[in-house]
């Protein structure tokens, strides 16, 4: 399972990217693609939160996300001297899609439990699409999804990237109480492992 999703999340990413943005002779891989004249390239990936905010029953999933967003970064700095090709990558939410009711069936107790109900809200995959499409013709390298706290989540746990001056100075001043919320967000996700617990379950399974 976590080769699987490595090579499907992860380097199905890297495939796309090396086959949308490099240029071939013969066949043989020989540059980036550095044409101005073949118009403007836009490369979008879709990461996930799970990236930013990993929790129990992801451990599969969420570093091939992870890993996704570091590819995105790098690329996106060695794209910083070719100004018509551009570096895009999502975050989204949880969607009201069949793949997500699917993964419901085999979420352990635990994953489903982490959270607050309130905080478990599913967004409809056509804004999801649609704030996509936007942050593309805006050229943004982060583009939001209709989860503003999500948003939020995922470019204060993320490190350094473009975060242009307004954004720059609104996380400045949110940084310090993201601290605490992602303190809280650790214990919530530690007290449904020990609330349910997981290793118990595992060993009577075993057993």
């Amino acid at each position: 399972e976590f080769e699987r999703t490595m090579k499907v999340n992860y380097f199905g990413v890297v495939n796309l990217a090396r086959a949308y943005l490099t240029e071939t002779e013969d066949g043989k891989e020989s540059s980036f693609a550095s044409d101005s004249s073949l118009g403007e390239k836009h490369f979008l990936a879709v990461s996930s939160i799970a990236a930013n905010v990993p929790f129990v029953g992801y451990s599969a999933y969420a570093p091939t996300k992870a890993a996704v967003r570091a590819f995105c970064d790098v690329l996106r700095n060695e794209f910083a001297d070719v100004p018509h090709v551009h570096i895009h990558i999502c975050f989204p939410p949880d969607m009201d899609t069949p793949g997500f009711l699917e993964e419901q069936k085999t979420k352990p107790i635990e994953t489903k439990t982490v959270w607050p109900e309130c905080f478990n809200e599913l967004f409809k995959p056509q804004d999801v699409a649609a704030m996509m499409l936007d942050g593309i013709k805006r050229n943004r390298y982060h583009i939001h999804s209709p989860d503003l706290g999500g948003n939020a989540l995922v470019s204060r746990a993320w490190g350094h990237y473009p975060r242009g001056f307004w954004g720059t100075i609104i996380e400045f001043v949110i940084a310090s109480p993201f601290v605490f919320i992602h303190a809280a967000m650790v214990w919530m996700a530690d007290g449904a492992v020990k609330k349910h617990k997981h290793h118990s379950k595992r060993e009577k399974k075993e057993k």
